[in-house]
């Protein structure tokens, strides 16, 4: 079977890696993955942060944590079973500072389609927002699915979430591939997705110089998108042309507005036929 998920950003809007990261595109994937997990741990070490992944004895401390940084609507979806089936069926990673819960991140695998490894709830203290955490914790978990087996990562990111978006979108190398308006419940989410494989967690990230550079070397409406980020209809006309939003600008860079940046699914080498 064709993976129709798996595809790979074109260079030219690419950030170029680094020796180190192409001698780490060399090594074997469990050597890739292990030395991925302790440049996170050794990361996170320097701000006195601990990674560890969750067990049964955890499950009412995550409960009380995720409960007090959720909106109400979001946290009452969530049971003590949830917790068990994400702890006994997937992952459960847990950071922590001095035995105190700072952050939290969820994982559970499916052998179908394409042995997918599906992240959720990613709750983070107010205290350590916007310092990249939220990026490793994912991105370590994104390691161990690998490492189990799982060939790529898929998610659903709301669609007002910009920040998230750009992290994501931008910093990790997701692309959004559909846009599900109006489940109850959910309200607008796209949906994402990342390959595991190495090329697609280390060759998939935004240079935003070079994606400026795209933009005024080619043309607007053939060669790529630009999406006003709050333009529903526009956005979900995108992808019924075959666009993937591969990037978010952020304001300030083309104008005072920010916008999804999408291009033709055929570029990417991707397949949207089902």
């Amino acid at each position: 079977m064709v993976n129709k998920d798996i595809y790979q950003k074109p260079k030219t809007i690419c950030k170029t890696l680094t020796d180190e990261e192409a001698y780490l595109m060399n090594l074997s994937d469990l050597d890739f993955i292990a030395i991925q997990k302790k440049e996170i741990e050794d990361e996170l070490k320097k701000h006195d942060y601990e990674i560890r992944t969750s067990n049964y004895d955890d499950i009412n401390a995550l409960w009380s944590f995720t409960e007090a940084r959720y909106v109400k609507l979001e946290g009452n979806e969530l049971s003590a079973y949830d917790y068990y089936r994400f702890i006994k069926f997937g992952t459960g990673l847990i950071l922590h500072k001095k035995e105190e819960i700072c952050a939290c991140v969820f994982e559970i695998a499916y052998d179908k389609p394409q042995r997918t490894s599906y992240p959720l709830r990613l709750v983070l203290d107010e205290s350590i927002k916007g310092n990249n955490v939220g990026l490793l914790m994912v991105l370590y978990l994104s390691l161990i699915a690998k490492k189990r087996g799982s060939e790529i990562n898929r998610s659903v990111i709301s669609f007002d979430n910009h920040i998230s978006l750009y992290v994501q979108v931008n910093k990790q190398g997701w692309v959004l591939n559909g846009v599900n308006p109006n489940i109850k419940g959910l309200t607008n989410y796209f949906e994402a997705c990342l390959p595991l494989s190495k090329t697609g967690l280390m060759q998939n990230k935004i240079d935003m110089q070079k994606l400026v550079d795209f933009i005024k070397t080619h043309v607007r409406g053939q060669d790529y998108l630009l999406i006003e980020c709050n333009n529903l209809e526009a956005v979900q006309d995108c992808f019924q042309k075959n666009y993937l939003i591969t990037a978010l600008i952020r304001e300030g860079i083309i104008d005072n507005k920010n916008y999804f940046f999408a291009m033709p699914a055929e570029e990417l080498g991707y397949d949207l036929v089902s």
